[in-house]
């Protein structure tokens, strides 16, 4: 089967060092999730599409009602502690360096965990799930970004596209928007079918609508 075939969303990370990566529908990115908690891993390579089976295997777990927020990190080079998804310190701006995990640490996890790997997967997937549905609920397609006048007011423009839009400060926390991108005179909807961080942005004067932007 084709890769176009296999829908936008996210799936097993194919390098086997996450939980799950996010497939844009043309080619794996480097966003990535663990334990329902999204990160960036720079480390994206061109791995084989995902096979229909597999993608079909992630859709049929039953969605979970799990906490997503950015993990806590403590830079080693400038002690700096942030609740970020980001690859590197805000403060510094050096990478965030990886602990060496010791043989028998891992041993030690595994023969703890080793009889809740069911448990832990079916929840994982559930979250991986709410993550799809979450973005689904606030994107809409090219033609209707398109549709909306300048001049509309906030209501107008919601009543429009007739969806809420995101929430900026999910937006910052998940790692869309930067705080200094974010502009809290605009309101920011996901695209219909485009890849993790596709973005239309449209902005507001006095509640009323003085420019639209897309990124991505």
């Amino acid at each position: 089967m084709m890769s176009g075939a296999v829908s936008a969303g996210w799936l097993s990370d194919p390098s086997g060092q996450h939980q799950h990566r996010y497939w844009d529908g043309a080619q794996w990115t480097d966003q990535v999730a663990d334990n329902g908690v999204q990160a960036t891993d720079a480390g994206a390579a061109d791995w084989a599409p995902p096979s229909a089976e597999g993608a079909a295997a992630a859709v049929a777990a039953g969605p979970v009602a799990v906490a997503v927020q950015a993990p806590t990190k403590v830079c080693r080079s400038c002690g700096a502690q942030t609740q970020t998804a980001a690859a590197k310190c805000p403060n510094c701006g050096k990478a965030y360096k990886k602990r060496k995990v010791w043989p028998w640490v891992l041993l030690s996890v595994f023969l703890v965990f080793g009889g809740c790997t069911a448990l832990v997967v079916a929840g994982v997937n559930g979250a991986v799930n709410e993550l799809n549905k979450e973005q689904k609920s606030h994107a809409i397609t090219q033609a209707q970004f398109d549709s909306v006048p300048l001049g509309s007011s906030r209501d107008q423009v919601i009543a429009t596209l007739g969806k809420q839009p995101e929430n900026v400060q999910e937006f910052k926390s998940k790692g869309v928007v930067s705080e200094a991108d974010l502009n809290l005179s605009c309101i920011y909807y996901n695209k219909v079918g485009g890849k993790f961080g596709d973005r239309y942005q449209l902005c507001f004067d006095n509640d009323a609508l003085n420019s639209k932007n897309y990124y991505g």
